[in-house]
C-alpha cells in the first residue's frame, strides 16, 4: 500500500520518492522481532505520519496515524506470522520503507 509492493524477499518497489534523510532517521528494534517493536525517530515528527505494516506481498496488516511530534511509537506483532514484514512510514512529503524480520 501507499504505493510500495514486495516484489520478492530482498526488494521494494515504491511508486514516490524516498527521502534519504527521513529514512535514515528511522529505525526499528529489536530486529529480528518476536513480540514487541519499537520504531524510533531519530527527531520529533515535523507532520502526522501514515504508518503501514504489510507482509512480503504487500497485503496491508496494520495501518497507524502517528500525530507529529513523536520520536518513538511501538507495535505489537504477536498476530503475525514469522517471516519478512515492511513499515512503510509516509508524510504526504515524505516516504521511508523500513524491513522486519518476525521470528
Amino acid at each position: 500500500s501507499l504505493g510500495c509492493s514486495a516484489v520478492s524477499n530482498n526488494f521494494v518497489i515504491c511508486l514516490g520518492t524516498i527521502d534519504p534523510a527521513f529514512h535514515n532517521g528511522v529505525s526499528i528494534y529489536p530486529n529480528p522481532v518476536s513480540g514487541e517493536m519499537a520504531v524510533v525517530f531519530s527527531h520529533p515528527l515535523k507532520n502526522d505520519v501514515e504508518v503501514d505494516i504489510t507482509n512480503a506481498i504487500g497485503q496491508q496488516l496494520k495501518r497507524i496515524t502517528l500525530a507529529h511530534g513523536k520520536t518513538i511509537f511501538t507495535v505489537t506483532t504477536n498476530e503475525f506470522s514469522n517471516g519478512i514484514y515492511f513499515v512503510t512510514l509516509d508524510t504526504g512529503k515524505e516516504k521511508a520503507v523500513k524491513k522486519f524480520i518476525k521470528n
